[in-house]
């Protein structure tokens, strides 16, 4: 039955392309220049060639998108899919313009996709940015001048409605360029192979290629970015260095950083960076003992609440995403196209409210075909290779994707936490982080309350093995970081069941590790399982300190000092039971099984990986998992070809 239903829609589909070609005019949807506020002004990007435009539709106009009642700025969710594009916006600045000079393909890729979405098996395209259609309109293309009439490309602005938007754009697949494919020349796609072999694609297969937004965490490594590398003497720009620095994260690492909430206004960083106080208001570097006092709304939804409803609205979709993907009809050829996952940082729902917004969708079609049936049926045999093997990577890193979502979920909120560990390293901008000192404190669960005041503790610094670590030749002291602790209550209709306060205060007099430089420290906070002795006695054993920097919270970089000022905040907490089932519901959803229970999430996300098995190799094996009749990954001997090729850098 689906597949006849699939046979007579694509035939309409065929009636209707011939329909569209031979219509007078041009070959996409026109939309009409007078409904918007003229000229249209430009936007920053974080990557990519096009250049993109703001869009205000008149007050007085109305193109059907927008909500009849216009009660307040913000979006409405309807399903299904949630969060996806079914998210009905309310704003006049519910579109952005793209220049269509450098997006001749995408249009194509939409104007297809229209044709097609309504049918059995294209149930993915509602992932798709909302598309309006080809607007033709006056652009302020220069600061300077009149504006230019330019052809834009309308789409959704997943930016609308939203405070603060924090959006990722994860470019997906292990080869994001081929030769001979949609313009691209042999010569540019062997120059982006060297890309995606020293970056994160060939190693997970995907890449984080945009970070809008970012976090006062990511922030201050920026910061150390354009300190640390004379740009201006080697001809590379900060901003080709901050891409290269996200291009290079694991999919844990900037999905982390994606949920990161804290302020940090008295650290060192901020002193340095980005208030610029005057000398006479800044403070010697010193462990500042003492007390601090925080207060929490009931009213209002805490960081961690936040942070976990957002990471699992992302695994929500994903895996909705996921399953779409099985149902496609034939296999697809998307070249460098990419997944945006994107919510409000800067908002603070009402307890009672409707929860926390979360944008997820697929763009970025300048390298993709929309086959169909009748095209695959005749392509040559090596055509219809090539599409299976890129269709392949690309699905199996959508399920990377989901399962770096899903394991950051697991240990930073399934799990009851027993134990929290400080561990503190010496950043490197290109290379491993140099290992400092850590330390773990025993958490308990208590009833906080408004305005309740921490007290500050020193705690000694220890090596792997449980040694202090110590600092000076002659007259070596013991480095203590100061921390403290708070359990704090939550209300009954909370998700999370616990939560805790840890405020990382600073450190003092810490060891060099470069022999011409300062230390740039940063601590990582990670809440633990295991109780405080049984996470001692496990450090020793590398993978039990991976998995100390798979769960961790990241403080702000404190660059050139030894004596290094944090005074920052993090949020960690333990999901109540009755709150796990939409978690293990998604899974199902994601692998095609009814009924998911726990030992499946300890079976494919163990809190240390399995003897003689890496966390790359359980990634792949979920991803195999979600599409059994594919291949998701390249085999070693092409990961080993293509990292061959980026050894000279």
């Amino acid at each position: 039955m689906v597949e006849a239903a699939v046979a007579f829609g694509l035939h309409e589909v065929q009636q209707q392309q011939q329909q569209h070609k031979a219509a007078p005019g041009p070959p996409y949807t026109v939309v009409d220049p007078s409904i918007f506020v003229t000229p249209f002004q430009p936007l920053s990007r974080s990557g990519g060639t096009a250049a993109f435009y703001r869009t205000t539709l008149r007050e007085e106009e109305d193109d059907g998108t927008a909500t009849k009642t216009r009660r307040r700025r913000g979006i409405s969710i309807v399903g299904p899919p949630r969060g996806a594009s079914a998210d009905v916006v309310s704003t006049v600045d519910c579109w952005i313009g793209k220049d269509i000079a450098h997006a001749l393909g995408e249009v194509a890729f939409y104007e297809e996709a229209r044709l097609v979405r309504s049918l059995p098996g294209w149930e993915m395209l509602r992932w798709l940015l909302g598309y309006k259609g080809v607007c033709c309109a006056p652009c302020q293309v220069e600061e300077v001048g009149d504006p230019r009439e330019l052809e834009l490309m309308l789409l959704r602005n997943c930016r609308d409605g939203f405070k603060s938007c924090r959006l990722l754009d994860v470019k997906i697949g292990q080869v994001t360029a081929v030769r001979d494919w949609h313009g691209k020349s042999a010569f540019a796609a062997w120059r982006q192979s060297f890309v995606d072999a020293v970056t994160n694609s060939v190693r997970q297969g995907f890449r984080l290629e945009g970070l809008d937004n970012p976090p006062v965490t990511v922030r201050s490594m920026y910061a150390k970015l354009e300190e640390g590398i004379p740009s201006t003497v080697i001809g590379v720009k900060p901003k080709r260095l901050k891409r290269l620095y996200l291009q290079g994260l694991t999919g844990l690492q900037f999905v982390s950083h994606f949920l990161s909430l804290h302020d940090a206004p008295d650290s060192t960083f901020a002193r340095r960076s980005e208030r610029a106080p005057s000398a006479d208001t800044i403070r010697p570097p010193a462990f500042r003992a003492g007390t601090r006092t925080f207060s929490s709304s009931q009213d209002t939804l805490t960081n961690v609440e936040i942070q976990e409803l957002v990471l699992l609205g992302c695994i929500e979709e994903l895996a909705r995403l996921v399953a779409a993907l099985r149902s496609v009809p034939v296999p697809q050829q998307w070249i460098g196209s990419s997944v945006m996952l994107a919510f409000d940082a800067g908002a603070r729902p009402d307890r009672d409210g409707t929860g926390v917004p979360v944008r997820v969708h697929i763009f970025d079609w300048g390298r993709a075909e929309l086959n169909t049936p009748e095209r695959y049926a005749a392509m040559t045999e090596e055509d219809r290779a090539s599409r299976r093997k890129y269709w392949g990577y690309y699905c199996g890193g959508i399920a990377k994707l989901l399962y770096d979502c899903c394991h950051l979920y697991v240990i930073r909120f399934f799990h009851p936490k027993q134990s929290v560990a400080l561990t503190m390293y010496h950043k490197h901008t290109w290379k491993a982080d140099g290992f400092i000192g850590t330390c773990a404190l025993p958490l308990k669960e208590a009833a906080g309350g408004d305005g309740v005041t921490m007290g500050a503790a020193e705690t000694v610094l220890d090596t792997w093995f449980g040694k202090p670590v110590k600092s000076g030749i002659i007259s070596s002291k013991e480095i203590k970081l100061g921390v403290s602790v708070l359990g704090s209550a939550l209300p009954s209709e909370s998700r999370l069941r616990s939560r805790w306060l840890v405020h990382v205060h600073g450190a003092q007099g810490l060891p060099r590790r470069e022999t011409f430089a300062e230390t740039d420290s940063v601590v990582e906070v990670s809440g633990m399982s295991e109780g405080v002795q049984e996470l001692h006695d496990a450090l020793s054993d590398p993978g039990a300190r991976q998995a100390l920097r798979n769960a961790a919270h990241s403080t702000t970089v404190a660059t050139g000092t030894r004596d290094p000022e944090f005074d920052e905040t993090i949020e960690i907490g333990t999901l109540r039971e009755d709150c796990k089932a939409e978690f293990l519901l998604s899974l199902g959803v994601a692998v095609g099984r009814v009924g998911v229970g726990e030992d499946a999430v300890l079976e494919w996300f163990p809190h240390v990986a399995e003897q003689g098995c890496t966390r790359g190799e359980l990634q792949s094996r979920f991803a195999q998992t979600c599409f059994p009749e594919m291949t998701c990954s390249m085999t070693q001997e092409d990961k080993e070809a293509a990292q061959d090729i980026s050894e000279p850098l």
